[in-house]
């Protein structure tokens, strides 16, 4: 018997084990197969977000096609009706050359700098939850009724107060669409695998908007003899026509919003203070600001191309069409050969060449190209067109950078604020280009020192190589630093489907203590470039109204 049950508890024993041996085999393969099955759906999801961030990237697809219809749009618009309205103020209303300034310079120029407010209302205040179609749609709206109603006025001769209510509207709406139209793009260049393709592109179409625009308004005028108002009025029809039902298909992420509006609003504005403070921004920003504020020769050079060397108007807006072709081949130049191109290097070797090549106006200031039996109409279009595709060559990178830096949730705001810096940094460069040409005695008849003031403006251009290392040295570097901002400011995209975290005492205190491990942020940095922006935007404005009272007196 004992020997029976110590066969049966062998055999048991034998049993288990071949049972337990089966059993882990069987697991093993339920394992393996499950960890295939894991890395086929992995692998599928890999690939689909692949996909749909390459269809992200797209903007000639249905969902995105708002967005190169209306860069094109937005160059036809500050073309087409310039030299009408500069026709109508003069010839119809009598405007004097004060009046003229004050229509062109302060009511159709200061939307410009309102740009900052419209990103950071949108980014804040978001409609049916959505930050930039409702905008856009809104700021078409905006501009085509009052181009509509400016071309409609029922008297030929529109009182000036109206016709500054309607321009200040009419390019405020067109602002309005601007900025919904570079955060769209910013977003969108998130998911772009080769940077600085997609803003090439709407430069592009911007620039070919900007010369259609030129050509066809010129040829209305002097060939069908169309009045002003009617280009007023068609000019407030083609975005009508063509950039509404676009903005009607656009695609916009929906975002949610938590809390009350003024929490959403102070925990943005604390965000983006915090966002200045780093060197990945306030850096770059002040390169900008000392590129585009640098003194330049262009209006002293363009009353000496009409004046002592005898251009016509005609012959001077064929010039400028060219100049925005060639800045066109600027942006495509970029784009196909230097968008892999280290910043610091194409940079450096682009400011030299730029300086070389805008000195050769020297030539044409000397009277050499005569002597050489070149005439002047040949040498000023060859100049015009080899400076502006070198212009914009170097100014490319700068747009990619300002859209790379941009962390998510303050895309509108930020991106604004970086445009807005260059286009006051611009106006304080055209000021201290006014300043200086005063100062060399050269006006509408006299050019004896135009070859100093060119000569300056040539070398001036090579300052900001000094200011390289505040520059990154590609998109990449840009990218990255803007994941690292967005990290320290709790952005993801989880987080950005409801209330960012960062305004509780604690949060804010492990993002200062973060801050300290790193030592990166400055509120020195960010406050100087507070600084810049304000006083570069009152010194603009003092000297507007300055020189606006001054042709006031003159009249």
């Amino acid at each position: 018997m004992s020997f029976e049950l110590a066969d049966l508890s062998e055999n048991s024993r034998e049993f288990d084990e071949d049972e337990h041996d089966n059993i882990l085999r069987k697991a093993d393969k339920i394992l393996e197969s499950e960890k295939l099955l894991n890395n086929g759906n992995n692998n599928s999801s890999g690939d689909d977000e692949i996909k749909e961030n390459d269809e992200r990237a797209q903007i000639f697809n249905l969902k995105s096609i708002a967005i190169p219809i209306f860069y094109f749009t937005l160059g036809f618009l500050l073309r087409f009706p310039s030299l009408p309205l500069r026709l109508y103020l003069r010839n119809t209303i009598g405007a004097t050359p004060g009046q003229q300034a004050v229509v062109f310079a302060v009511v159709m120029g200061m939307p410009w700098n309102l740009k900052v407010f419209i990103g950071f209302f949108s980014d804040t205040v978001p409609i049916r939850g959505q930050r930039r179609k409702p905008y856009m749609f809104f700021g078409t709206i905006l501009c085509t009724t009052s181009w509509l109603l400016f071309g409609l006025y029922p008297s030929e001769k529109a009182p000036i107060g109206i016709i500054c209510l309607l321009l200040f509207f009419a390019v405020l709406g067109m602002i309005i669409a601007d900025v919904m139209s570079d955060a769209l793009v910013v977003e969108r260049v998130k998911f772009e695998k080769k940077k600085g393709g997609i803003q090439s592109v709407v430069w592009m179409l911007r620039f070919f908007g900007g010369v259609c625009g030129y050509l066809i308004s010129g040829w209305l005028m002097e060939y069908g003899n169309v009045h002003p108002k009617t280009i007023f009025f068609i000019t407030g029809f083609v975005p009508l026509v063509t950039l509404l039902p676009s903005v009607y298909f656009l695609e916009d992420q929906r975002v949610l919003v938590k809390g009350t509006q003024k929490e959403e609003s102070l925990e943005k504005l604390w965000i983006l203070w915090d966002t200045l403070q780093s060197p990945y921004i306030w850096k770059p920003m002040v390169f900008i600001y000392i590129f585009a504020s640098g003194p330049n020769a262009g209006d002293a050079f363009s009353n000496f191309l009409l004046g002592p060397l005898g251009f016509t108007e005609s012959t001077y807006s064929y010039l400028l069409t060219i100049g925005m072709l060639s800045q066109m081949a600027g942006a495509f130049i970029y784009r196909k050969y230097l968008s892999d191109v280290n910043w610091h290097k194409l940079f450096c070797i682009t400011l030299l060449v730029g300086s070389c090549l805008s000195a050769t106006q020297l030539i044409l200031v000397s009277r050499l190209n005569v002597k050489w039996g070149i005439p002047d109409i040949v040498f000023a279009f060859g100049d015009e067109i080899i400076n502006d595709t070198v212009a914009f060559i170097i100014q490319m990178p700068t747009l990619v950078m300002c859209a790379a830096l941009c962390p998510k949730g303050i895309e509108g705001v930020l991106y604004a604020l970086m445009v807005c810096v260059n286009n006051i940094a611009l106006s304080v460069g055209g000021a201290v280009s006014g300043a200086l040409t005063d100062s060399l005695g050269i006006t509408n008849t006299n050019f004896e020192k135009l070859f100093e003031l060119v000569l300056i403006a040539s070398l001036a251009t090579l300052l900001p190589i000094l200011f390289l290392p505040c520059v990154p040295k590609d998109a990449k570097e840009c990218e990255e630093a803007a994941k690292e901002l967005e990290a320290e400011n709790n952005f993801d995209e989880t987080l950005m489907q409801g209330r960012p975290r960062g305004s509780s005492d604690a949060d804010r205190s492990n993002n200062n203590t973060n801050r300290k491990k790193k030592g990166q942020k400055s509120k020195w940095g960010g406050g100087l470039l507070v600084f810049l922006l304000v006083a570069g935007l009152i010194f603009s404005i003092s000297d507007t109204a300055y020189k606006l009272s001054y042709k006031d007196d003159e009249d």
